[in-house]
């Protein structure tokens, strides 16, 4: 669900992967011609037409503005661990327009009497942005946590992932993923008490890093969590991708779920290669941001990619992690999970303790 590689398509269930490397394009280009009728990306209709619950949790969905009212029994059972063991936590959930389609969004509520909220409110709100092919209930630990220390969290499901609408797992233009953050933030600002923090994973960093770039800075801490750059084994992904791109658009994912991208796009590859050709152009941003990377990681290319971040910030707080994979907040591993949830919220105190201080 995490898979950000070119032909590195990723089922993980609570830590479980099975990663197809780009030699085996070679193969799914025969499979592809034998099933030329299948080969196409999924949309949302489609997607809808094969998972009943799917269809019936979009159906739920009300404009993200009218959330705080609005019945969603399918879609509270469906995220239920987002906010299990939490007690008082409340769970929204809306859409809200990006380029003519309804893109989902989760927020999710603390208990107003939290020990770690006060009189003036909760502690802040956390943008959270998920990773390519995954979607916000992956994420329901670090969701659990951040309730737990008292901040509302703004979860939405990136275009074709999740409830979101769109071709299922595809993207036009990484830039796109930017200007979806913008266009949720447009929607749910005046709802989001400040101060505002951004955590992304993998993929999801990349549309903090656009909204930086092309909206300004409305955030206090920026986490990235194993940030996307380039995939693993980049380079032969290109080479597959050339090799097949006349008989090849998807590749098969194995996450067949409601919520899942069955096929992956492989023009989402295409994108991330135009995406990292103007990375040399952009300017450097000013402000601090912490990575978060763990040391196993076999989806992204994190040597390359933490050089890369090193260049495009000013200030990097690098956090290697021993024996961390991939999927930082969701590894089954438990020492090492904790220690990554450990580790962001205490970035997150850090900021906010310097703020104080002002």
């Amino acid at each position: 669900m995490c898979a950000e590689g070119g032909f590195t398509a990723t089922m993980n269930r609570y830590g479980t992967h099975a990663i197809y490397p780009p030699v085996l394009i070679l193969i799914a280009a025969a499979v592809g011609v034998m099933l030329a009728g299948c080969n196409t990306p999924i949309s949302t209709d489609e997607h809808a037409e094969e998972f009943p619950q799917y269809a019936a949790m979009r159906a739920e969905l009300p404009p993200l503005a009218g959330s705080a009212s609005a019945q969603i029994p399918v879609i509270r059972r469906r995220y239920r661990a987002c906010t299990a063991g939490v007690a008082g936590a409340r769970h929204e959930a809306g859409w809200f327009l990006f380029r003519d389609e309804r893109m989902a969004a989760h927020l999710f509520f603390p208990a107003e009497a939290d020990g770690k909220t006060d009189a003036s409110g909760p502690a802040g709100t956390v943008f959270f942005i998920h990773g390519y092919l995954s979607h916000a209930l992956d994420h329901a630990a670090l969701i659990r946590r951040l309730l737990r220390e008292g901040y509302i969290v703004v979860a939405p499901e990136l275009p074709g992932h999740g409830l979101s609408g769109g071709i299922r797992g595809g993207i036009d233009s990484f830039s796109d993923y930017g200007a979806f953050l913008s266009a949720l933030i447009a929607d749910v600002g005046r709802r989001a008490p400040r101060p505002w923090h951004a955590i992304g994973h993998s993929t999801g960093a990349v549309a903090i890093l656009e909204h930086l770039w092309t909206d300004g800075d409305p955030f206090g801490a920026v986490v990235f969590a194993a940030p996307l750059v380039r995939n693993r084994m980049y380079d032969a992904a290109r080479v597959g991708r050339f090799l097949t791109q006349p008989v090849v658009s998807t590749f098969p994912t194995r996450y067949d779920s409601p919520l899942g991208v069955p096929r992956m796009p492989l023009s989402w590859f295409d994108a991330q290669v135009a995406w990292n050709a103007e990375l040399d152009s952009v300017a450097t941003i000013d402000r601090p941001v912490y990575v978060l990377q763990g040391d196993r990681d076999r989806v992204v290319a994190w040597r390359y990619n933490r050089k890369v971040i090193g260049d495009l910030f000013t200030t990097v707080d690098y956090d290697l992690i021993p024996g961390a994979s991939h999927v930082l907040y969701q590894t089954e591993d438990v020492d090492t999970r904790q220690q990554t949830l450990d580790r962001t919220v205490a970035y997150l105190e850090r900021w906010n303790e310097t703020r104080r201080r002002r």
